[in-house]
Parts: C-alpha cells; sequence; structure tokens
C-alpha cells in the first residue's frame, strides 16, 4: 500500500488499477476542524475507508488532542481525476479555510 501525507500536496500520484494508497493528514476534531474531501478522485478511485486515529491508541480520544485522518483509497479504471481537501469547522462557512490540500492521481491499467 503506497503511503501519502502532507508531504504530497499538490503532487501527481501513479497508480495502477487495483492498487489501494493510504492518504494520513493530521487532524484535530475535538477543536472542530475536519478535513472536507471535494473533489473525492471519482471516477478513477474510490474510498474504501475514511477514519480517524488518535494521537495515541490508549484509552479514548483526549479533548483538544489531535490525530490522523485517514482515507484509503483504490485506484478503479485508467484515468485522471482529483482530490482536494479543506480544513476547516463547517459551521463556519464563511470563513477562510485554515489549511488545504490538493492531490492530482493518474490510473494505468
Amino acid at each position: 500500500m503506497q503511503a501519502i501525507g502532507e508531504s504530497s500536496d499538490g503532487k501527481t500520484v501513479d497508480l495502477a488499477v487495483g492498487q489501494v494508497m493510504e492518504l494520513r493528514l493530521a487532524e484535530n476534531p475535538t477543536t472542530g476542524f475536519r478535513w472536507q474531501l471535494h473533489p473525492d478522485g471519482t471516477p478513477v478511485c474510490r474510498i474504501t475507508a475514511d477514519f480517524t486515529e488518535p494521537a495515541t491508541n490508549e484509552g479514548p480520544p483526549i479533548p483538544g488532542k489531535s490525530g490522523t485522518h485517514v482515507w484509503r483509497i483504490e485506484a478503479v479504471q485508467p484515468g485522471s481525476g482529483d482530490m482536494a481537501l479543506t480544513y476547516a469547522r463547517n459551521w463556519e462557512a464563511s470563513r477562510p479555510t485554515a489549511m488545504s490540500f490538493t492531490l492530482h492521481i493518474h490510473v494505468a491499467d
């Protein structure tokens, strides 16, 4: 499985049909900030898992402590697609986003 993180922002990722990559970005949902995904790379890929890991695997998440948002993305057909994520509080739609992340995905046979 190919691992993608913050250092891949703005880059192109090459995948083969059936290959899975894992996108991991720091997130602190206890403060209301969450990564929002749009567009999601369809139709060339699909998200097979979407979850948040706490900063430590010991016990429940602690308020104010950050973690990691994880997406597992499978390449499903040849072509190109884009993923764009914004890091913001969903109730603050009129405010600028705190961060953004983009990824161009190229899928080959």
